[in-house]
């Protein structure tokens, strides 16, 4: 840090703020609604009275924290007998949903019979054939499913009102955390939705609160990526030019304005690699040890944080191995590194790079197995594990956005986030990259390996490894994928196009200016297919021009 300028600082301070108030604007909701009728047992009951007999054209609702809840609906007219309507089954949490009946009734009692064990039920209305709220008589006895409905008229069932994608994973999963109920997603590990809580205990159960901390670390990802290329290259416009390049990426922002753990798994890994980086350039200058020995324990921990949040971050480890013993063992051949300092360092590294992540691990399983009272630590800790083996092993689900390997370069297949219509307007947000950065960052790949290979360049080689630790072990893995997993991948690719402009001199830097400035101008046009913000259909048809990205259907 001390190598750095004043005007450095100013630009991480701006940049950083800047980005971040782009990212936290619009966010999300601060409110959804929070009270409702919740049931343990089964075979509840809701009895509504309409005054007089309408016509029933459909049931409308917001569910709480449990997914797939299924109710038998009944009605009966003023003057008859009690009809089977059939079951009315409410799909996501944290969303607005609707069904339509057809053909339409007409009843002045409905009943709505609970058919699970578990109910958060939120908000409920009735509607007419015209989309209408028929007025319900009764509602002060259910004063907790019919006091926020006005919370769907303001925004709607968009991004902004309700969980989208994986968030009704996620953000159900950190907030049953907190809550200290049994979790229901256990398909990673628990870190991410750890951290993805402190928004949620900060904020409140919303979608800007579960969004929170994911907003924070793609901000932080800026001045990370700056200082990694600012000491690879040593000069402050290709770290800015860089810097600049990520901030506009597409993928970058929208991943990381979910309620996922994609960008904290990115965030630890840039570190963790950019720590390796430094320690490499500490035993080339031979550094004191103590210097050498914090940015190795530095790395360690990011390392754990990765993996901590996702197991992808185990191929990022392979590359810091690989990496590690590339640098150490250097220094011990050419004389940087004496014995003494040897053994120290492999004594370190076993406690930065194993100890340490498998306690980081293991503690962040304290809320997750204790609220199992029936398992214990070890076991519950064990049983996970395998779970999450036998799932990701066999996770063979056709989706319309999964994509091969091949096409993550190039952001030919974008993954749909939100895909809905409302006054004439379509709120459409899709996980993609912005081909300036992708098309660029691909290229860059290539003249690394023509480097690397050919020339011996050993910033280059880092890179590579680095890069290719994130994308290489996808190709032994059958499961379907998407777009996202490229991310990690990415953020090394965008290192590069910054090396290679620094090989350029001036020629280098202007070419990456013009790139930023390329890359901030399709940021601007593509802003509402990225922030799902509603757009007229022909201008979002103007802007599907790359075949694959299919921006008009979901």
């Amino acid at each position: 840090m001390k190598d750095l300028k004043g005007r450095e600082y100013v630009f991480l301070i701006i940049i950083t703020l800047f980005y971040a108030a782009l990212a936290f604007w619009n966010l999300g909701s601060h409110h959804i609604p929070s009270t409702g009728w919740e049931r343990e047992e089964r075979d509840g009951e809701i009895f509504l009275d309409l005054g007089e007999d309408c016509q029933v054209a459909g049931i409308a609702w917001f569910l709480g924290n449990y997914e797939n809840r299924e109710f038998e609906l009944s009605w009966k007219a003023q003057e008859g007998n009690w009809i089977q309507a059939g079951k009315v089954a409410m799909e996501n949490v944290y969303q607005w949903g609707q069904a339509q009946i057809r053909p339409s009734f007409t009843a002045r009692y409905l009943r709505l019979s609970s058919l699970n064990q578990y109910v958060d039920l939120r908000e409920l209305a009735v509607l007419d054939e015209q989309g209408g709220y028929l007025e319900v008589q009764n509602k002060e006895d259910y004063p907790e499913l019919f006091d926020e409905w006005e919370l769907y008229e303001e925004k709607g069932n968009g991004h902004f009102q309700a969980a989208v994608f994986d968030e009704s994973v996620f953000a159900r999963t950190a907030w049953e955390y907190l809550s200290g109920i049994r979790s229901y997603e256990d398909t990673h590990p628990p870190l991410g939705k750890l951290l993805i809580s402190l928004g949620i205990w900060i904020f409140g159960m919303n979608p800007f609160g579960w969004r929170a901390v994911p907003a924070l670390t793609g901000a932080l990802m800026l001045p990370a990526l700056y200082l990694t290329l600012r000491f690879l290259t040593g000069k402050a416009g290709i770290a800015a030019g860089g810097t600049l390049l990520l901030a506009f990426d597409f993928l970058h922002f929208t991943v990381t304005r979910l309620a996922a753990v994609d960008g904290m798994l990115v965030l630890a890994i840039l570190i963790s690699h950019s720590m390796m980086y430094q320690y490499g350039r500490y035993v080339r200058q031979k550094a004191p040890w103590a210097k050498k020995g914090a940015a190795l324990a530095v790395s360690g921990l990011f390392m754990g944080v990765g993996i901590g949040c996702k197991w992808s971050g185990c191929y990022s480890a392979a590359g810091l191995c690989i990496l590690f013993f590339w640098m150490f063992g250097e220094g011990c051949i050419k004389g940087w590194i004496s014995k003494k300092e040897g053994i120290r360092t492999i004594l370190l590294c076993c406690a930065a790079f194993l100890l340490v992540p498998a306690a980081l691990y293991i503690c962040s399983y304290i809320p997750y197995v204790s609220m199992d009272p029936d398992a214990g630590f070890l076991e519950g800790m064990i049983t996970n594990q395998k779970n999450m083996y036998l799932y990701h092993a066999t996770y063979n689900y056709d989706h319309h956005s999964a994509s091969m390997r091949f096409q993550w370069p190039l952001t030919i297949k974008p993954v749909t986030v939100v895909y809905g219509s409302r006054d004439g307007m379509i709120e459409v947000m899709k996980a993609m990259g912005n081909p300036v950065v992708w098309w660029a960052g691909t290229a860059a790949v290539f003249w690394g390996m023509f480097q690397a290979v050919g020339k011996g360049d050993r910033k280059a080689a880092y890179l590579l490894i680095s890069y290719g630790s994130q994308l290489l072990p996808w190709a032994s893995i059958s499961r379907a994928s998407f777009l996202y997993h490229y991310f990690p991948a990415m953020i090394f690719s965008v290192l590069l196009i910054g090396y290679w402009a620094s090989q350029r001199e001036r020629k280098g830097i202007l070419i990456l200016g013009a790139a930023t400035v390329l890359a901030a101008a399709f940021f601007y046009i593509y802003y509402p297919v990225i922030a799902g913000q509603p757009i007229f259909p022909e201008q979002l048809e103007a802007l599907d021009w790359l075949p694959g990205w299919d921006l008009t259907s979901p």
